[in-house]
Order: C-alpha cells, then structure tokens, then sequence
C-alpha cells in the first residue's frame, strides 16, 4: 500500500530558537549571533524519518547576503546532539541536553544558500574566516611551477585560494652553468689562440 511521507521546514519560533541556543556553549552562540535557526522534518507513514539511508538531499534556503559579507565565507552549521550513537556503544557517558556545531559546505546565489544532507534537524547559515574554511574543509591549493636556473633551484609552489597557505615542495636544485666554449682566435706556430 502508499505511504503517507510528510516534508516541513522553517524557522524555529523565537521560544524554540532560545531553548535550543540554550544547548550550546557561550562560543557556540557567538558563532550562530542573530542568524535564524531552521528546522527540517520528514515523516514517513507518521514515524520521523530524520535519516535518509545513505542518500543526499539538496537543501536551498532564503539567505540576504550582507554589504560586508563574502560569498565565499558562507556555509552552514548542522545544529546537533552531542550524544551519539557512538558514545552509547563505547560506553561513554554524555550529556544529551549538549549541542555541538558541524560546519558544511554552501553555495550562495541569487539570495539562497544551497547546501547537501544526509539527514534532517536543524541548521543555520554562518560566515566562516578563511582559516575556519581550510580547518573545516582542507585547503585549496593551486600550483605553479618555478623552474630551476642556472644559478637558483627551482620547485613547486602550493597557494591555498581559501587562506593564502603556501607549501613549497619539490624542489629542483640549480643546473649549473653549461659552458660553451667557442675558439675566437686559432692559436698558431708564434701566437696562443683565444677561447671565450
């Protein structure tokens, strides 16, 4: 037989944005600020469906760039349960009242935030130094080549795009001067000839 399968979203009301800020550590609220919080459901024949066994859905959202805002510093923090499953199975004891931040990566465009999820809960748009974007997702380096000289080695240049990283690597030692030697006057019987 059909399944009834219901989707929600939206902001949290300003009682349950408070309660769930109440979760997170003092930093952690620094981090989030005014943002509004939102909320992602889904249940299936009326059970929550939070997880989506293994699959990805794409989540777009309303988001007004700010005038000193970066395009790039955009991404979104997965509002969670710092008691996991894993906690339980190790044994460890944990308090689930804790929230914890998880950084994922967003696209901004046209006033909307795009982003993927393996899941539904709650979510918030934040801006990210460029340090916070390599720490969270890896630097992006670009490459360029600096070739050896006769006097100077030469190596690979690694810039990060994201925080200006550089990582010098490869290198090449000098190649040393390759003489050519060119006779400018033959020596004879009575003179020494000249070699440049």
């Amino acid at each position: 037989g059909a399944t009834d399968v219901s989707l929600s979203a939206g902001k949290l009301s300003p009682e349950e944005e408070e309660a769930e800020k109440n979760k997170l550590s003092e930093e952690q609220k620094n981090q989030i600020g005014d943002k509004p919080i939102y909320s992602f459901t889904m249940t299936v024949g009326g059970s929550a469906q939070p997880e989506f066994e293994g699959g990805l859905v794409t989540i777009t959202i309303p988001y007004v760039l700010g005038a000193d805002e970066d395009v790039d510093s955009i991404a979104i923090w997965y509002i969670g349960n710092k008691c996991t499953l894993e906690n339980c199975e190790n044994g460890e004891e944990c308090d689930d009242t804790a929230h914890m931040l998880t950084s994922i990566m967003a696209t901004y465009a046209n006033g909307f935030v795009t982003f993927q999820t393996s899941h539904f809960s709650y979510y918030t748009v934040t801006r990210m130094t460029p340090a916070q974007r390599c720490d969270a997702y890896g630097h992006n380096y670009e490459t360029t080549l600096v070739p050896a000289t006769c006097v100077t080695g030469g190596y690979t240049l690694d810039i990060c795009t994201r925080c200006g990283d550089k990582q010098v690597s490869v290198p090449v030692a000098a190649l040393g001067h390759d003489w050519e030697v060119s006779v400018t006057k033959a020596a004879s019987c009575t003179d020494k000839g000249t070699e440049t």
